[in-house]
């Protein structure tokens, strides 16, 4: 009988998993992790290269998770980031906001690509960059460093959970807000630079609103731009005041056309005791 003697152990090659596509920010910052322990090993002339590899083991084998090439550019195969000098990315894709009212794709848009495989909150390059997402909001991705949507002046946001201080108009602050909206004065208008030719803008003027530099529901703060989520509230206050006076005259309608029957039972029993008055006057006319 042949006794084969033991083969040794050899170990297979680490071979890292690819790295997605499509990543977020805890991808982005499980890499940076990476490359600051990759950035903390011996360096290329420090090593005695017994390994074999002259350099940290780590770095070529890639991050302790083994799903990076362990490279410290803050870069990977899956997509390019902005990074900083420790190689995290610093801008990512973000929504814009739309339009305030939903009502159908108006694209495409002149010199904005359509979206591809974009991720929102993945990482990008270079900050500035747009795509256009073809949805009947007509919002964009944008690259940049920080949500737009979260700065001061962005979206109009509805939901109670963002606000503070919440107060609910009474009548007589509806009927306020419907004043305003009925005085804005409204003109026609061509905007410098247009053709003097086709159908022209209609609107109010923000210098109409703000004289005196008085504060408007209509007008942002910075006194340049349309606050149209004010401007519409405005509207919907008058709206609304509208419908409370038209129920009103409803019911004072409903109560005349009440009064108006009532008064014509009433006659109508008066007319008949006057028929009957008449007829017995003409039955003693006749019997004399």
């Amino acid at each position: 009988m042949i006794v084969r003697s033991p083969q040794p152990h050899r170990p297979q090659p680490h071979r890292p998993q690819p790295w997605p596509r499509r990543f977020g920010r805890s991808a982005a910052l499980a890499l940076s992790l990476g490359a600051l322990l990759a950035g903390c090993g011996p360096k290329e002339d420090e090593d005695d290269g017994s390994d074999g590899t002259g350099g940290f083991d780590g770095a070529s084998e890639g991050t302790s998770d083994g799903t990076s090439d362990g490279t410290s550019d803050g870069t990977s195969d899956g997509g390019a980031t902005d990074g900083g000098s420790d190689g995290a990315a610093t801008t990512f894709w973000f929504t814009t906001c739309g339009d305030p009212v939903c009502s159908g794709y108006r694209g495409p848009t002149e010199g904005l690509e359509v979206c591809t495989d974009q991720v929102e909150e993945a990482p990008c390059s270079p900050e500035g960059a747009a795509c256009d997402l073809e949805n009947d909001c007509n919002v964009h991705f944008t690259c940049a460093a920080e949500d737009p949507k979260d700065q001061p002046g962005g979206c109009p946001r509805s939901l109670k959970s963002t606000k503070f201080a919440i107060h609910y108009l009474d009548p007589a602050g509806r009927r306020a807000a419907a004043d305003a909206a009925l005085r804005v004065p409204l003109a026609t208008w061509r905007y410098k630079g247009e053709p003097e030719v086709g159908p022209t803008h209609l609107g109010f003027l923000i210098d109409d609103l703000v004289q005196g530099g008085a504060a408007h529901p209509a007008v942002r703060p910075d006194g340049g731009h349309v606050d149209l989520y004010g401007y519409t509230s405005l509207t919907l206050a008058a709206v609304q005041e509208q419908a409370v006076g038209l129920a009103d005259l409803r019911a004072e309608l409903q109560a005349l056309q009440a009064a108006n029957a009532q008064l014509k039972t009433e006659n109508n029993a008066l007319e008949a005791r006057l028929s009957k008055i008449e007829a017995l006057v003409g039955t003693a006319s006749a019997a004399r």
